[in-house]
């Protein structure tokens, strides 16, 4: 069911002990299917999405929960230096420009030079964000 969770380093030189490794877990299923990649932690200061896919990795490596079909990415903090800061953004919000650069100018960067090859690798991305003034829980839907 699982295939081992990988990790890829970036050349960070804030702290390599906390910001230079994305992690990145991957589970197949036997029977084809639609190819999902879910990150979280897009924000350094949004920790609901996180939280939520690491309670779906103890549940998919404790066996009570099962991919019956396809394909399924996590990644649980996609800016680990943001996280590490404590703060929404790195050196900025990589939220609003995501995409490969061929020269990397900044943190944010190198981070989407790793995840945008992932991303084209699948049929849907889901993307958690959490805010924190009051309200109800709401999805974004769009092309």
């Amino acid at each position: 069911m699982a295939s081992p969770s990988t990790s890829q380093g970036l050349d960070n030189p804030r702290d390599p002990a906390l910001a230079n490794t994305l992690r990145i877990h991957a589970y197949a299923a036997v029977e084809p299917g639609p190819r999902l990649i879910v990150l979280g932690g897009i924000h350094g200061d949004e920790t609901c999405g996180t939280v939520g896919i690491e309670r779906t990795l103890a549940e998919l490596d404790g066996g009570t929960l099962r991919l019956r079909r396809g394909q399924l990415t996590m990644v649980p903090v996609a800016n680990p230096l943001a996280r590490q800061l404590k703060q929404r953004e790195g050196e900025r919000n990589l939220n609003r420009t995501f995409r490969p650069s061929e020269a990397p100018a900044d943190y944010e960067d190198r981070i989407t030079n790793l995840l945008c090859p992932l991303l084209d690798r699948h049929d849907v991305l889901l993307d958690l964000h959490s805010f924190t003034s009051q309200g109800e829980a709401f999805a974004m839907i769009g092309p």
